[in-house]
């Protein structure tokens, strides 16, 4: 009975969210189930709906192709596939600013990649859960959570955890305008070992972002320094890369505008 309850309650919700759909729309999501349905019981037919839906994010009944290839990634007894869903559920919601239905989701996140022993997609989405609170003034709570973060990341002896932790430390105590306590937190960042080139470009950004507000120029033109220095070699490295880097490269000369209009 409690089964049934539960069938009830979901299939509502897909009425629900069918009930506002217009006719272009309806046609589209049941011809990706119908194509879904005459495929063969097995990992590629998920495959096939979640691809569907990562084409479809912006839709509100894309949520539907989520959660059926999420529910048949479980049947399936796929970890690897079920964690990407859980973290596709978790896009849905950020996409659409939805901080509750993130944290639960994260929650869900967390129990599978826990058990999966995988937790780049658990720390990221957590590090995002907290980037929206700061947003929305609650920065002690993201602080106290970033702390956390670390600690959790530590114990599970998992490096980029433990990175991202300072990461998110760093943009709380910038939302903060605590420039100095954000500066530390980058710099800490910076000392985690297998750091990518991505991640390094994104830490200097926050660093340099932290000098700016202490009006330290000596240190964000030395960090602004290096990050143009990796970005012109990114670009530089062949023709086609420039435009991939272009727009860093823009806001890296603005910030060099910035300190300008600091110290005038």
């Amino acid at each position: 009975m409690k089964r049934l309850y539960i069938l009830l309650i979901l299939l509502g919700s897909v009425l629900h969210v069918s009930a506002g759909l217009t006719p272009q729309e309806q046609i589209l999501r049941d011809s990706i189930f119908k194509v879904y349905h005459s495929m063969p019981v097995d990992t590629v037919r998920v495959e096939y709906l979640k691809d569907m839906y990562q084409q479809n994010i912006r839709a509100d009944w894309s949520i539907e192709l989520a959660d059926s290839a999420l529910q048949a990634a479980k049947a399936l007894r796929n970890g690897r596939l079920e964690l990407i869903l859980c973290h596709e559920m978790f896009r849905y919601s950020q996409y659409r600013g939805d901080l509750p239905e993130m944290e639960r989701q994260l929650a869900l996140m967390k129990e599978c990649s826990h058990r999966l022993k995988s937790y780049e997609y658990y720390f990221s989405s957590w590090e995002a859960v907290l980037d929206i609170q700061c947003s929305r003034g609650n920065i002690e709570y993201a602080v106290l959570q970033a702390k956390q973060m670390k600690a959790d990341a530590e114990k599970l002896g998992y490096e980029k955890g433990i990175y991202t932790s300072y990461i998110a430390l760093g943009s709380a105590y910038g939302y903060s305008e605590q420039y100095a306590e954000g500066a530390e937190a980058y710099k800490e960042a910076l000392k985690c070992p297998m750091i990518s080139t991505r991640e390094k470009l994104d830490t200097y950004w926050g660093l340099s972002g932290c000098y700016i507000g202490l009006i330290d120029v000596e240190n964000a033109v030395n960090i602004l320094n290096q990050e143009k220095e990796i970005l012109e070699q990114l670009a530089g490295a062949k023709p086609a890369n420039y435009p991939l880097y272009r727009d860093r490269l823009l806001d890296n000369e603005l910030r060099f505008c910035q300190i300008y209009a600091k110290v005038r």
